[in-house]
């Protein structure tokens, strides 16, 4: 079913095995789909035919979007879109999976050789950076590779200093995300692959980080379960909440990238003493509401959105309920003094 929609459309639905159909979370959204249920030679390889179909379909769709691209067998998806991209990048790939390995069938692309196929092939992208993969995977990468690939397992990762540090040392260039839920851990997420370890939280403090330090040229989402349709009416029902979370914290985040907002609640560590992770600093959700152009907070509008802050931060910078905040450059929010700076 072809749902016609301008040129440029914020969420963009990939419709291989009709899952999306049976969720919800974009239709409060301008979204279109691209009906690609008629294809063959398209569940988990690409064959020549039904990749020329596919690029022709979205062709009128610009690569500076979200899309959501159905199950991780059609993460290869993601090559068609970073084809089309004219400047230098970064590919930021969230994973359990490195989706580098060399084809089983030639040179037929497929979902796990794909990453591997945009290094081989596209002139723009400087530098993929592989994020929440399991080290079994990453161990065997073609050493060719490493000098334009960096990886981190879950368990390296943090969301504050150390990623921070990282972004400004590596990745200087725009960025193009592309998420596979099975980066996620089976108690968030239900997808039809093996899956990592991260949280929706660390996923959403990294995501964050590089809204604000970084021009997004693009989004692609994929992990559905279709092989459940009509019988997994649970794993519908989780994707749909992961997918419906994430479209309203990355459309919070883009708008907060460029506008002032108050702080309107704060709520308590989000992790009690037992259950933080050791080494894992103590995290704040914050919660804000847009502020008006002129600054009034008094007209603020209804829509409230949160955000996740280290404790120890707030502190020091003395962020408190009622006060008028923007967003720094690293993802962390500072007062806006009266005069308008910062």
């Amino acid at each position: 079913m072809e749902k016609k929609a301008p040129d440029t459309t914020p969420v963009v639905l990939m419709n291989f095995t009709h899952v999306y159909e049976q969720e919800s979370f974009y239709k409060k959204e301008p979204h279109c789909w691209i009906d690609l249920t008629d294809l063959e030679g398209v569940n988990g390889y690409c064959d020549e035919n039904a990749g020329k179909a596919i690029r022709e379909r979205i062709a009128r769709l610009s690569p500076y979007g979200l899309h959501f691209i159905d199950s991780g067998n059609y993460h290869y998806v993601s090559k068609f879109w970073t084809d089309r991209i004219r400047e230098d990048f970064v590919l930021v790939l969230f994973d359990h999976h490195t989706d580098m390995q060399p084809s089983r069938f030639g040179e037929l692309l497929s979902c796990g050789s794909w990453v591997k196929d945009v290094l081989d092939e596209n002139p723009f992208v400087r530098k993929a950076v592989i994020i929440g993969a399991d080290k079994h995977y990453l161990d065997h990468i073609d050493e060719a590779y490493r000098d334009r690939l960096v990886c981190f397992t879950t368990d390296s990762l943090g969301m504050g200093k150390n990623w921070r540090a990282f972004a400004q040392a590596h990745v200087r260039l725009p960025v193009f995300i592309s998420i596979d839920k099975d980066v996620l851990s089976p108690k968030e997420e239900i997808t039809d692959w093996d899956q990592g370890n991260m949280s929706l939280a660390m996923l959403e403090g990294i995501l964050q980080i590089l809204i604000r330090r970084h021009r997004i040229l693009g989004i692609d989402i994929c992990g559905e379960c279709p092989e459940l349709l009509g019988e997994g009416l649970e794993a519908v029902r989780v994707n749909d909440t992961v997918n419906e979370k994430l479209v309203n914290f990355l459309k919070d985040q883009i708008f907060m990238k460029n506008n002032r907002a108050v702080i309107c609640r704060i709520e308590e560590p989000d992790f009690g003493c037992e259950e933080r992770p050791e080494g894992r600093p103590a995290a704040c959700r914050v919660f804000l509401k847009e502020l008006p152009e002129n600054g009034d907070g008094s007209r603020c509008k209804d829509k409230v959105f949160a955000m996740l802050m280290e404790e120890k931060l707030l502190e020091e910078r003395g962020l408190a309920e009622g006060m008028k905040v923007v967003l720094d450059e690293d993802g962390t929010l500072v007062k806006v003094l009266e005069t308008g700076g910062l």
